[in-house]
Formats: C-alpha cells, sequence, structure tokens
C-alpha cells in the first residue's frame, strides 16, 4: 500500500485520532501531576514558614535586622485566609490580582532624651518653657505652660531585599529565587517586632 493511500485510509485516520487523543490525555495527566506535585511542596513549605520564626540579628555595620521565610499563596487563597491584608489593598486601589509580593513589617522605636530647658516670652506677657530635642531620626518642640504641646517626628528607614540563590550548572550560571527576605533596619532607636513575606502565584 502507498503512503498516499494509508494516509486516506479511514483506519489510518481513526488509529492516528486515537493516538493522538491518547497522547493528549497522557500530557494532561502529567502537567496535573506536576501541578499537584508542586502544590503539595508550596504547602509543605508554607506550614515550615508558618511554624518558624523571625530571625533577627545584627549586620556587619552594627544595624538591627530580621530575616523570614516567604508564604507562597494563590490569588485565591490571599482574599480567602487574609481579609483584613485584602482590605488594605483596596484602600490603596490595589487589585489582589495584580499583586506579586507582599511584605509587612511592624517596628517599635523608643527613645531616651535629655531635655534642655528655656525660658521664652510669647506675646511679650506670657511666660512659657520650650523644649526642643533633635537628631537624625527624631525631633521633639514643646511649649510647656499650664499644658504642654508637643510635636514629635521620628523618622524611619527599611531596606527590604528579597533573595535569589545562584546555582550553576557546567558552565552555566543562573538565579533561583530563594524565597526569603531581608531586611535592614537603619533607625537605632527601633527594634523589628514582626515580619511577613507573601508571594502571591497566578492561578
Amino acid at each position: 500500500m502507498k503512503i498516499k493511500d494509508l494516509i486516506l485510509d479511514k483506519s489510518f485516520q481513526m488509529l492516528s485520532l486515537l493516538l493522538f487523543v491518547a497522547v493528549l490525555i497522557c500530557a494532561c495527566l502529567i502537567m496535573a501531576l506536576v501541578s499537584t506535585q508542586n502544590d503539595k511542596r508550596r504547602l509543605k513549605y508554607n506550614i515550615e514558614t508558618l511554624t518558624s520564626q523571625v530571625v533577627k540579628f545584627r549586620t556587619s555595620d552594627g544595624k538591627n535586622a530580621a530575616q523570614v521565610k516567604t508564604l507562597t499563596l494563590t490569588t485565591s487563597e490571599l482574599k480567602e485566609q487574609n481579609a483584613e491584608l485584602v482590605a488594605e489593598l483596596k484602600t490603596m486601589s490595589v487589585k489582589p490580582r495584580d499583586v506579586k509580593n507582599i511584605q509587612q513589617v511592624s517596628i517599635e522605636t523608643k527613645y531616651e532624651i535629655q531635655f534642655v530647658k528655656k525660658d521664652t516670652v510669647i506675646f511679650d506677657t506670657v511666660r512659657a518653657t520650650t523644649y526642643k530635642y533633635a537628631n537624625e531620626w527624631i525631633s521633639f518642640d514643646a511649649i510647656c505652660q499650664d499644658t504642654c504641646n508637643a510635636h514629635i517626628v521620628t523618622r524611619d528607614s527599611l531596606l527590604i531585599v528579597q533573595h535569589c540563590k545562584t546555582k550553576k550548572f557546567l558552565f552555566w550560571t543562573y538565579k533561583r529565587y530563594s524565597g526569603q527576605a531581608t531586611v535592614k533596619n537603619y533607625n537605632p532607636y527601633s527594634v523589628i517586632l514582626s515580619l511577613r513575606n507573601i508571594d502571591i502565584e497566578k492561578k
């Protein structure tokens, strides 16, 4: 039988169609299996992340820093498990489906300040005591009569870095996201109380 006749043969066409469908089904099953395995791996890592502690340390230049593992959620999981966070996104006019990564940092600042007392005359008749203090991180300005009116400004600076690990295979070098974020706090008076890092997967 010639190749042309074989191609036109209905039995051959049916067999080819069945073979194509079988290959397609196998491909779909393999993709579903890989997706399931990835989800299991992600959920296992999420459990480890939720049960792990924030690692606090000092950088080589003496600054406060903290490191935490990354929680990976799908957009639907973000909506189901973090209603308050989704509400915060709405106030920022950000849709959950457009989010790639969310990082939340909570810090506490404590100051010990020595005030300089100065007598001040207000309107040539009213005497008051003023207090002033300022450095790179805090500004304090108060006027005291029967009561004190104070104006306090605090400043914080955070550096948030998401980690990639460099891998090498033969002659190729590539980067792989490590699922960790490190935060450096430049304010020497502040302490990082909590830290959360969430990656959003599109599904």
